[in-house]
């Protein structure tokens, strides 16, 4: 299994109304195939696999209102120390740190602006166990406003690296900040949307 740097992207999970139509459809699209729903205790939590390599997550709605989305999970040494860093740099908790059977441990987070991103501190599961090639993982983004909150933020994921921050301007999405493993890009005129991973 895959080790992960504190700060690094390290898993990604779509939660659906209807895992059976995700399924069918990320199947077309991607090549991807679906396991089994798992048991009570993970709420039928499901992988998507690629050449039999766990690639993502899917699950079910877990509450009334929920909305259908991808979320992005950041690998932590430690999820209780991290929600400390993120309150203490303007950020909310969203989601306690709580376990996760015996593979980890999660919790969910919004930067200032609020973007919402997961940690995984992880035990027995690192994350993904394919990314950097076709049809999986390979990019994580934060669109925001406040590329500089966001920044500080990302900060309190992991240990300094000691680099600046590098600025690019790409051609037709804008000016994006790599802030390591993850960057920070600002929305260009009217492009619509809240503040998301």
């Amino acid at each position: 299994m895959p080790e992960y740097a504190p700060g690094t992207p390290s898993w990604v999970e779509l939660s659906s109304p209807d895992t059976d139509a995700a399924a069918g459809f990320y199947g077309e699209l991607m090549g991807w195939r679906a396991t089994e729903p798992g048991g009570a205790q993970t709420g039928g939590y499901r992988m998507f696999q690629q050449d039999g390599k766990n690639v993502a997550g899917l699950m079910g709605h877990m509450r009334e209102g929920q909305p259908t989305a991808w979320a992005t999970y950041v690998s932590v040494a430690n999820a209780d120390e991290t929600a400390a860093k993120v309150r203490a740099a303007g950020g909310t908790v969203v989601l306690e740190p709580m376990d996760v059977m015996d593979i980890g441990r999660m919790a969910f987070f919004a930067d200032p602006t609020g973007a919402v991103f997961g940690a995984w501190q992880p035990k027995s599961f690192t994350g993904a166990d394919l990314v950097n090639e076709p049809n999986s993982l390979c990019w994580n983004e934060v669109l925001t406003r406040a590329p500089d909150q966001g920044r500080e933020l990302l900060g309190c994921l992991a240990p300094p690296s000691g680099k600046p921050a590098e600025r690019r301007d790409y051609p037709r999405r804008g000016p994006s900040v790599n802030a390591g493993p993850a960057a920070l890009r600002q929305p260009r005129g009217g492009e619509p949307g809240s503040p998301r991973w």
